[in-house]
């Protein structure tokens, strides 16, 4: 079933000629078998997807620049589901399009959707007081293959705001993002204690990378680079583990930051074999020299 479901679903995009700049409104989900929802341009939004989805069900979003109602302030309704790209965080986009006079998030989870995950995509143009981009309160869902780029928040997480929320981040990419406050990419508080897995926070414009706001909140990382941030990088509680099970404080090396390319160069320090862990850092392989 699941083979015929991805045959049909490929269908679907040729048919469709999905481009990188389809704005995707909100519609009825497609579901095409029982257990994944297809999110494809023009058909459905991402929220309407989760809508029809059941717990442990898979939503999987195809390419596109996805913006407007039902695109961003996705909330999973206490449902464990998995929502990905179909194929890379560069081509799947979710625009939040917020600012001080229309504040917007993408994902907004605080209902024990422990099992969830969010894979593979740019989340971009977030604006809220807490969590530019994502929002999680006692909840600790698996969020991968991401890049976070250039979201504010007017109190704490630039990027992301946990309270009480132990997520795990994986092949992550945080650039260009702010905080008003604290936390220019991630702030966490209450006892949260993420675990961040070879991902790169950098160029934060304001305050630092990720700070936990008292010392009953302890992230940990392994084969982590934070660089560049504004507030400063491996800072007060995180300071420790600079320098130890392969975090470092280089520079990234992306192929053009001023034209949002987080691919990496050949020579980043975060390409596989640049580094003492010996696999890729952040969410984009090499694709420039």
């Amino acid at each position: 079933m699941h083979k015929i479901a991805f045959f049909l679903f490929a269908c679907l995009l040729v048919f469709c000629g999905c481009s990188d700049e389809d704005n995707i409104t909100e519609s009825e989900a497609i579901k095409i078998s029982g257990d994944t929802v297809f999110v494809t341009p023009g058909s459905t939004s991402i929220q309407a997807a989760v809508d029809t989805a059941e717990t442990g069900a898979i939503i999987l979003v195809a390419d596109g620049i996805y913006r407007g109602n039902g695109n961003r302030d996705i909330s999973f309704g206490g449902k464990s589901v998995t929502v990905k790209s179909v194929n890379s965080p560069a081509l799947t986009i979710i625009d939040c399009e917020g600012d001080s006079a229309n504040p917007h998030q993408a994902f907004l989870l605080f209902q024990r959707e422990n099992e969830a995950v969010i894979e593979g995509f740019t989340i971009r143009n977030g604006y809220a007081g807490n969590g530019g981009a994502i929002n999680l309160r006692s909840v600790s869902p698996t969020i991968r293959n991401c890049i976070f780029q250039d979201n504010h928040a007017y109190s704490s997480g630039g990027a992301m705001r946990l309270k009480a929320s132990s997520p795990d981040i994986i092949n992550c990419t945080f650039v260009g993002n702010s905080s008003d406050m604290i936390g220019g990419a991630i702030f966490l508080l209450a006892g949260s204690s993420p675990h961040l897995q070879n991902c790169i926070i950098a160029f934060s414009d304001e305050s630092e990378g990720i700070i936990p706001g008292e010392i009953t909140s302890q992230p940990t990382f392994t084969c982590c680079n934070i660089y560049g941030n504004a507030g400063g990088d491996w800072v007060t509680e995180i300071a420790d583990q600079a320098g130890i099970n392969g975090n470092m404080s280089v520079d990234p090396q992306f192929c053009d930051t001023a034209g949002y390319d987080y691919s990496l160069q050949n020579s980043s320090p975060c390409v596989a074999g640049n580094n003492d862990c010996g696999e890729l850092i952040g969410a984009l392989e090499p694709e420039c020299n």
